[in-house]
């Protein structure tokens, strides 16, 4: 089991990104459907390259959760794999995935997403969907 510190961050984390994002800020590439981690002219980065302390990695990183997977050491994403690395690949996957987003934020198979998560890495789906997520619609 998890220690506390864990997954109150990882519930901190998710929220964010819920409250966060909607459809026309989530960091993508022009003219493709892919997310990039570095900062666009709408974003200041994707779910986790917002977080990413070095900037200058994140440019070389465009294959969304393939780069958690490839490039997982903590040269590349620091104090962000406290998050655990399964964790952060399914934040970025619900991150990328433009059928979980809206004008307003995230819609209801989005919704669905995040209790998915929740409920995989053990935290309570409530801490994270309200206040700021969905539920302020």
């Amino acid at each position: 089991m998890k220690n506390k510190y864990i997954r109150n961050a990882q519930t901190a984390f998710l929220r964010d990104t819920v409250a966060f994002f909607h459809s026309g800020n989530r960091a993508m590439m022009v003219n493709t459907s892919e997310c990039c981690y570095e900062p666009t002219a709408c974003s200041p980065g994707c779910a986790i390259g917002r977080h990413m302390p070095n900037k200058e990695i994140c440019a070389s990183l465009h294959d969304g959760v393939n780069s958690l997977k490839r490039y997982g050491g903590e040269w590349v994403f620091g104090p962000l794999l406290t998050l655990g690395l399964d964790f952060l690949a399914d934040v970025q996957y619900l991150h990328d995935q433009s059928r979980f987003w809206d004008g307003c934020g995230m819609n209801e198979e989005g919704y669905s997403e995040v209790i998915r998560i929740c409920q995989e890495c053990g935290l309570e789906s409530n801490q994270v969907l309200s206040p700021g997520g969905i539920t302020n619609r």
